[in-house]
């Protein structure tokens, strides 16, 4: 997404590159925002499935820019989830676009081994 000012305003100083068609520039695309998830899976998945789930979020993040994961393991949960007493834990650390969340939920809403996850920005 790009902000869009007309010519010969103050916001118009920086560096851009104007379109002589509309006289509008295009000052800066939205920067990338730094995010922290931890995505809590069912614990008797298997782990092609669970390593697809995790690819599958990797891909999106480095769309917009880059991703590191840590496993955590099966962990044991202070109250169960969807029945579930335990979970497997990834602790995701990213540096992507705005556009990412969108499509992150949209993927978590479909995908049933999800017991839950959290997702937070940093700005």
């Amino acid at each position: 997404m790009q902000i869009l000012v007309r010519e010969g305003t103050n916001i118009a100083s920086k560096k851009a590159d104007s379109n002589p068609k509309t006289g509008f520039l295009a000052v800066a695309e939205k920067l990338a925002r730094k995010y922290e998830l931890l995505l809590i899976l069912k614990p008797n998945i298997s782990d092609d499935v669970a390593q697809s789930i995790v690819n599958r979020t990797k891909d999106i993040f480095e769309k917009g820019g880059e991703v590191s994961v840590e496993k955590w393991d099966k962990c044991r949960m202070a109250y169960p989830i969807k029945k579930y007493q335990d979970g497997l834990i990834y602790f995701f650390k990213a540096s992507s676009k705005p556009h990412v969340t969108k499509e992150l939920k949209s993927y978590y809403a479909v995908t049933e081994d999800i017991l839950r996850f959290t997702l937070t920005v940093h700005s």
